[in-house]
């Protein structure tokens, strides 16, 4: 072990890890996008929130996501991964702003529904709703994160930063497979904390 938390041990990490992980989609979102370099910003962003969802539906199956190369063969393998799978190729597959962002909205209540149902905090509605006052459609995730914090007993894991495990926000192999690169990363955890560009913890 490095002494760095992992998203997969007992239940209060593994919501730790599911918190940080959704509190992603309150910052990265299509709608933003929309309205820069045309429909390539937007697809863009939805292929990356794609894979933010997919690792999220691992979270919630208490499995671990594999390497790159068998990310998706894995993901086809999940509880009810054939209801979710369509409407990612959806958000995928879709020519224009509005058809991305429907399918991405329902994606988006289908892992909220799945995110209930796996009682990783009390039931928070599931619903998009428009972003503050702009004509976009997003889940405010904010919302499940704060639910799902609730849920942490564990002090020493209420005073992580949101960032998640290592593998959450480290995409190199050269790093996550090298334990003594990895090990580096231990200040993010056990140093000064810092807030994030929302001035939270």
């Amino acid at each position: 072990s490095l002494g760095i938390p992992t998203t997969y041990g007992d239940s209060s990490t593994r919501v730790n890890g599911s918190a940080s992980r959704t509190r992603r989609h309150s910052s990265a979102a299509p709608p933003r996008s929309a309205t820069n370099w045309g429909r390539g910003s937007s697809r863009i962003v939805a292929a990356r929130l794609v894979r933010e969802l997919i690792r999220l539906w691992f979270l919630l199956a208490r499995e671990y996501w594999p390497y790159t190369k068998w990310f998706g063969s894995a993901f086809a393998r999940l509880p009810h991964a054939d209801a979710f799978a369509p409407l990612l190729e959806r958000v995928l597959d879709a020519a224009d702003f509005p058809s991305r962002e429907s399918a991405l909205a329902a994606a988006y209540e289908l892992v909220a529904r799945r995110h209930n149902d796996a009682g990783a905090s009390e039931t928070v509605d599931p619903g998009v709703r428009p972003f503050h006052t702009r004509p976009f459609q997003v889940l405010m995730s904010g919302r499940f994160v704060e639910a799902t914090l609730d849920r942490v007993t564990d002090a020493w894991l209420r005073a992580l930063p949101l960032v998640g495990s290592v593998d959450q926000f480290v995409d190199s192999t050269e790093v996550l497979s090298v334990s003594g690169r990895a090990n580096h990363l231990r200040a993010l955890y056990t140093g000064e904390h810092f807030p994030d560009v929302h001035g939270l913890p």
